[in-house]
């Protein structure tokens, strides 16, 4: 049987790196000084709760086949080769919008 890894790459400001590395991020990337493009390479999964301009560089990571999801907006790139999640929340329902792959 073959067994999955993952590896985690936790984002943010500078000052949030401890805390990330806390909660089990193997890595942390501070968006303030590294550019996520070229600190992560290519990902097989994003998820990001940020805001639309860091959900443009999310997706740019996303390897073919991948899967974007956002708590944010919905995801802008409309890959054909990717799926896109958009989860919603309005009071106490949930749910989701996808698109793609």
């Amino acid at each position: 049987m073959t067994q999955a890894t993952s590896h985690e790459i936790g984002t943010g400001r500078g000052h949030s790196r401890s805390l990330v590395l806390e909660l089990g991020a193997d890595r942390f990337v501070a968006l303030e000084t590294e550019r996520l493009e070229d600190a992560v390479g290519q990902a097989d999964l994003v998820f990001d709760p940020a805001d639309a301009d860091m959900l443009a560089r999310s997706a740019s990571v996303l390897k073919p086949g991948g899967t974007l999801v956002s708590v944010a907006a919905f995801p802008p790139f409309g890959r054909p080769d990717a799926t896109e999640i958009f989860l919603i929340q309005e009071g106490n329902r949930h749910s989701a919008d996808r698109t793609g792959a």
